[in-house]
């Protein structure tokens, strides 16, 4: 395995990959750089010019594949074929975006051009090596290797906010140190990137675990500053804790649970190596909840030289703590950042195999029903605060003690008085993926295989639309004033 140019690893050779020496639009196909599963990225050469460039190409792995050719980009499918058009439009949005955002610290984006059925993203060639490589053989940053690469980190996510569009995936593996002076230069925008994932329901193309913040695990649900602003958060513990922070919905569910959060505060893994102001800078930008969080780059620069962070909302004395729509995640609304429209309706069912709402799970409502296989709530209602009055419309009253006995596998249940109704789901082995033969599956149902259980889990009885996650999930967990 080996790490190349622009922040990519490549580990054999993609069969999916474009041969060497195939020139494409006056560029010359060099190396492949590195692949995910929204597609592959190129070092070629510019044959007029000579100079190296990175070419990103198009080929969603779920629903597309080469011609016979080997060139062409097709779907696999019918099914497929609207996703696939939906997210290459996407990513054509994403490029015009990037090339009218010009800054020394972030990856420039030169051109597109669209050819073999897809589109192609022209970058400038970073010479160098990702942060998640020099942490991967250092451990931990130096204090004063922080102090140098952070205020240009800094004004490069300002410059990419100040243009009105988000990063969305930053991580240790998308900031690339340039090897001729050290800068950090930010790559790998990934807004088409989740677009896709949102519109197709593949978590895995919208969060990235430990670094993105909990309310990028949500249901279409507008994304602020702040989201950046927790994922390099993250990033930092990462430089000065020397591992990154727990994956955001177990957080969510230990506080939701009454439980303590799982994170060891930056200010207690850094103490004595660290500055302060630092540590607890990293501490208020990786809040739960985005309105803890400075609100801004500008905000998060002033906690970085000692100011005070905004006061918390607290609930009054007396009150029973409740939710509006605003959420645990959210806070305050928001303005909307344009980066994309919204997607196409979806073109078929969720299929629900063996019987099981896996939907449920994978879907909106997944942060949700995570808490369910954390196991119910250790608080009782003595311990809560007492209501206020006149109670709140929405608030829920706890189930009868016996509801919160321990559950037998198929057992049916809600955890209280108006929450959705759970069943256990036993441990064995069932089939997943396209029940009519592989011919007619759709692209991400394929090919049907074997999943195991390994121990018992509870599981919404029902799909969960994202208002319900809101108000079962957030809304009533006594977080936020309302």
């Amino acid at each position: 395995m080996r790490e190349t140019g622009c922040g990519v690893t490549v580990s054999e050779r993609n069969l999916d990959a474009l041969p060497a020496g195939l020139v494409l639009d006056g560029y010359r196909i060099e190396r492949e750089l590195g692949s995910g599963g929204f597609g592959i990225t190129y070092l070629a050469t510019e044959i007029e010019s000579g100079r190296k460039v990175a070419i990103k190409e198009y080929m969603p792995k779920a629903f597309a594949r080469r011609g016979a050719d080997d060139m062409s980009v097709r779907p696999v499918d019918s099914q497929a074929r609207p996703h696939f058009e939906w997210g290459l439009e996407r990513f054509r949005d994403e490029a015009r975006s990037l090339i009218r955002l010009q800054h020394p610290n972030i990856v420039s984006t030169l051109r597109l051009f669209s050819s073999n059925g897809t589109a192609y993203i022209v970058m400038n060639y970073v010479d160098g090596e990702s942060l998640s490589a020099v942490l991967a053989r250092a451990g931990t940053l130096a204090p004063e290797t922080i102090d140098a690469i952070l205020p240009p980190l800094l004004d490069g996510l300002a410059a990419v906010h100040a243009a009105g569009y988000l990063h969305r995936d930053l991580k240790p593996a998308n900031i690339y140190m340039r090897r001729a002076d050290g800068q950090p230069i930010l790559l790998d925008f990934g807004a088409a990137r989740e677009a896709l994932g949102r519109e197709t329901h593949t978590l895995s193309a919208i969060v990235t675990p430990r670094y993105s913040p909990p309310e990028q695990y949500g249901s279409g649900a507008k994304q602020k500053e702040t989201a950046d602003v927790y994922a390099l958060a993250a990033t930092l513990y990462r430089c000065v804790a020397g591992e990154a922070p727990p994956e955001a919905p177990d957080r969510v569910t230990a506080l939701v649970t009454g439980r303590e959060d799982p994170i060891l505060p930056a200010e207690t893994a850094g103490r004595g190596k660290y500055p302060a102001a630092l540590l607890r800078a990293i501490d208020g930008a990786l809040s739960i909840r985005e309105d803890d969080r400075p609100q801004t780059v500008a905000a998060f620069r002033a906690l970085l030289r000692g100011a005070a962070p905004a006061p918390r909302r607290v609930p009054r004395a007396g009150a029973q703590p409740t939710m509006s729509s605003e959420t645990l995640l959210a806070g305050a609304p928001a303005a909307e950042v344009p980066v994309l429209r919204a997607p196409p309706p979806r073109r078929r069912p969720v299929a629900l195999i063996g019987g099981l709402a896996l939907a449920a799970f994978f879907g909106a409502g997944a942060v949700y029903f995570a808490m369910h296989l954390a196991g119910p709530s250790t608080g009782s209602a003595e311990s809560r605060p007492p209501a206020a009055a006149p109670a709140p419309p929405k608030t829920i009253q706890p189930a009868p003690a016996a509801a919160r006995a321990p559950r037998k596998p198929g057992e049916e249940y809600s955890d209280c008085l108006g929450c959705p109704q759970m069943v256990v789901v036993p441990a064995g082995t069932f089939k997943m993926g396209s029940i009519g033969g592989e011919d007619r599956g759709f692209a991400d149902e394929l090919p049907q295989h074997d999943v195991v259980i390994a121990k018992p889990f509870a599981v919404g009885r029902y799909e969960q639309c994202g208002l319900q996650w809101r108000d079962l999930a957030m809304e009533q967990t006594g977080f936020l004033e309302r």
